[in-house]
């Protein structure tokens, strides 16, 4: 096989990120394989990599000629077809015993191809020491497969440039990673999830605010607690106890309890009609916006004193007229922004009149306790410190880090940019919570600050 060729793929395990891996390389006319050791379970992958490219025609996203050419290119099979692929892409559950078995029936099965994991906990090299190939890569697709633009990618420099193609075939940015627990968007953005769990957990806001306050900050189409219920509780409480171990329990990663116990109660999110939120969900009513003249800050600096959160809470810096304290807002304002405040030294009538002022910008303001950060603020700041934490692990440089988070997640801002803007008030924050919390969740990574 060429150094760079790769004219037919296995995916083996036909789970949901199995099923995602399929069809994107069969949309690209790669001939592809999908194994299961289950049949039911690889027919039934095959009708719902069918029923999404015919919704994908219904939607005029693509085109019958290229569904044609997908599905013509997708067949189920067993070991026995795999002889002559090119490279072959393991995607079963994360168990070390259950994907060395894998590979092991992979190398004879296969013994030409490149194989590759993808795994979001396990360390790529011990994987290739238990199955004896030491030159086994990392693949790490991000959920939801056909939609996000990201690989991240773990191999050498010889293998580099025949995944790298692979990847730019497939229409994913790739993106080089240490082998370490999480990779880059998994490990960055569980703290944006766990971080939004702790501000549930003390009463800062509802699940519903924080994940609009959180969604609007960052320009993401989805808050934290939306992403879990589409994923699954349970699958989300399973995956954070194992990035948690496999980072070594550091106390900034302990899982949320609240997962495991919606999990239990079978609130599995959207699959099951309740999790954080209940479904059929409607969407949330959009202030009506009139066309009113001047910034938004402006305008409600008319009602009261206005500031711009800092780290600082509102009480210490309100001044005799008292102080109506904003979030930030890095990205610009989507559909149905809102915006967290906390007020100090402010009657009913004048909180009253903030609303009414954000209302008609078509923006909803969500008071909340006045404490460090706010939400916005807060949650970015754990985001920001952990990808510091991850650039001087040698994970990643912040750039790719930035990268990678935008194209996995669709967020409109970054840990960089987001350094460039509120780096003081980064560091206020970290430092204000954890002389409140003091439990090293929030001590500041040595690479930022």
């Amino acid at each position: 096989m060429s150094e760079h060729a790769i004219r037919r793929v296995a995916v083996i395990g036909a789970g949901r990120m199995g099923t995602g891996i399929a069809q994107v390389c069969a949309l690209t006319g790669l001939p592809t394989v999908l194994v299961d050791r289950d049949p039911d379970a690889a027919q039934g992958a095959r009708q719902t990599i069918q029923a999404a490219l015919h919704r994908a025609v219904g939607r005029e996203r693509l085109s019958a000629t290229n569904r044609d050419r997908a599905l013509a290119s997708l067949t189920l099979g067993g070991l026995a077809d795999l002889s002559d692929v090119d490279l072959a892409i393991e995607a079963v559950p994360e168990d070390l015993d259950a994907k060395t078995q894998v590979f092991r029936a992979l190398a004879e099965a296969a013994p030409q191809a490149r194989l590759a994991t993808n795994t979001r906990t396990l360390s790529v090299s011990a994987l290739g020491r238990a199955a004896g190939r030491p030159d086994l890569a990392g693949l790490h697709f991000v959920d939801p497969v056909p939609r996000t633009r990201v690989l991240e990618v773990v191999c050498d420099d010889t293998a580099w440039p025949a995944l790298n193609g692979f990847a730019m075939r497939l229409g994913k940015i790739a993106v080089r990673s240490a082998d370490s627990p999480g990779f880059i968007v998994e490990r960055c953005s569980q703290p944006l999830v766990l971080e939004a769990g702790r501000m549930l957990g003390e009463g800062l806001a509802d699940a519903a605010q924080l994940d609009a306050c959180l969604s609007t900050a960052l320009g993401a189409p989805l808050g934290p607690f939306e992403r879990i219920d589409l994923a699954g509780t349970d699958v989300a409480a399973d995956h954070a106890e194992r990035l948690w171990r496999a980072l070594g329990e550091p106390a900034r990663f302990a899982p949320d309890p609240r997962l495991a116990e919606l999990a239990r109660a079978g609130k599995l999110g959207r699959q099951s009609g309740e999790g954080f939120h209940s479904y059929p969900r409607s969407a949330p009513e959009t202030p009506d916006a009139v066309n009113e003249v001047g910034p938004f800050m402006e305008l409600l600096a008319q009602v009261c004193p206005i500031a711009t959160t800092d780290g600082r809470t509102a009480a210490e810096r309100a001044g005799p007229n008292g102080l109506a304290l904003l979030d930030v807002a890095p990205a610009p304002f989507m559909e149905r922004p809102s915006l967290a405040f906390a007020a100090a030294g402010l009657d009913t009538a004048t909180k009253r009149e903030l609303h009414k002022t954000g209302g008609h910008e078509g923006i909803a303001l969500v008071e909340v306790p006045d404490a460090p950060g706010l939400i916005a603020l807060r949650a970015v700041s754990a985001v920001v410190n952990e990808a510091g934490h991850a650039a001087a692990e040698g994970v990643a440089e912040l750039a790719e880090i930035d990268r990678a988070l935008q194209l996995g997640l669709f967020w409109t801002v970054g840990p960089k940019r987001l350094i460039s803007w509120f780096k003081p008030a980064i560091q206020r924050t970290l430092q204000a919570l954890e002389a409140r919390d003091g439990q090293g969740i929030y001590t500041p990574a040595p690479r930022i600050f």
